[in-house]
């Protein structure tokens, strides 16, 4: 394990030093003891979040589940891929395969903390309104 007191906190740093994906053989970064950052996705599902870059479940064994980069970078799927392992004291083990992106880090904040996920109103149709009409006849005698 190369990185065993590597926090998600020192990816930046970590990144930093990568070079270009394109230019670099595939890297894979070992985390021991995590805890998972998960937001909501638009439909519904979970995604998992790693230094602002989002996740979604591909698969799931026993212990592991599998994700994979959601975001396309120029009509191209993204290559990273992590897996993570539920451990015995209830943290997970955390590995990540290609860790450069094609992209940015979702920065927008289109992607909030489960904490932070804000309810829209329900939106309700208007009840039609019926209107009775009468029509009256009168006699002139």
């Amino acid at each position: 394990h190369l990185f065993p007191s590597l926090f998600f906190s020192d990816f930046e740093q970590y990144f930093s030093e990568l070079e270009p994906v394109a230019t670099k053989k595939t890297t894979t970064i070992s985390l021991d003891n995590q805890e998972l950052d998960f937001v909501p996705g638009k439909r519904g599902t979970s995604l998992l979040r790693i230094n602002n870059y989002c996740y979604a479940r591909n698969n799931k064994s026993q212990n592991s589940t599998y994700w994979v980069c959601r975001t396309r970078a120029q009509h191209r799927p993204c290559n990273s891929r992590v897996v993570t392992t539920l451990k015995n004291n209830g943290l997970y083990r955390v590995v990540i395969t290609n860790p450069v992106h094609l992209h940015e880090p979702n920065k927008s904040g289109a992607y909030r903390s489960v904490g932070q996920v804000r309810r829209m109103p329900k939106l309700v149709a208007p009840k039609p309104v019926l209107e009775e009409i009468f029509t009256f006849t009168f006699d002139s005698d």
